[in-house]
């Protein structure tokens, strides 16, 4: 008897955990993602993520660029371009060599003549300049940082370069101004054969998710 009783707690138990287990899995098709039981929010409030068709735009930008990166040796070139009411326009120039960045050129107002440049040692040494990363950290900070903001907090848009890299996924706050703009903005991109400095892309989405 005893032995029947304590498969039966045990049982029970399981299945308790089973049940917290499912109703506190995340899910990517829906938006916001609770963090408690599903079952205690309305039907209209479980929605599909207003966000999901730039995610997708991302994500197989990403994969395209994983060939990109293979056909090319994982070494290329790329720009980031500061503009600013209150500051002077700035520019920096992140070189990367087989997957590891080898050089960060930074010049302000004054471009082709550099301020400074950081050879691989010294990379990381001057505060002003986009941050010496890699492409792969641009798409990560995109899909990880931009894109699971709150859909109702800003404005969304993701581009590409016409090789189908990254340039664009910014959000933009509801209400902002001036200079608000936060997210990865790649103004050019070079790497052996391909060359891209556009002002703007053709290949785009947003979503506007600020009350009008």
């Amino acid at each position: 008897m005893y032995n029947f009783i304590l498969l039966l707690l045990v049982s029970s138990t399981m299945a308790v955990l089973s049940s917290c287990y499912d109703h506190h899995m995340p899910s990517d098709n829906i938006w916001p993602p609770y963090e408690g039981d599903l079952a205690n929010h309305s039907k209209e409030e479980v929605v599909t993520n207003p966000l999901a068709e730039l995610i997708a735009f991302v994500e197989k930008s990403e994969l395209a660029w994983q060939m990109t990166k293979k056909n090319i040796s994982d070494t290329y070139s790329y720009s980031v371009n500061f503009t600013s009411g209150l500051a002077p326009p700035a520019k920096t120039i992140i070189s990367v060599t087989k997957g590891r960045v080898t050089e960060r050129m930074y010049s302000r107002d004054n471009w082709p003549q550099k301020d400074w440049v950081e050879a691989e040692k010294q990379i990381g040494s001057h505060k002003r300049g986009a941050s010496p990363v890699t492409i792969d950290k641009l798409y990560w900070e995109c899909l990880n940082t931009v894109l699971t903001r709150d859909p109702r907090s800003a404005s969304f848009t993701v581009s590409t370069f016409s090789d189908g890299t990254l340039q664009y996924c910014t959000s933009w706050p509801c209400g902002a101004v001036d200079d608000a703009s936060d997210g990865v903005s790649i103004s050019s991109i070079k790497y052996d054969g391909f060359t891209d400095e556009r002002a703007s892309s053709k290949s785009d989405k947003s979503y506007d998710g600020c009350p009008h």
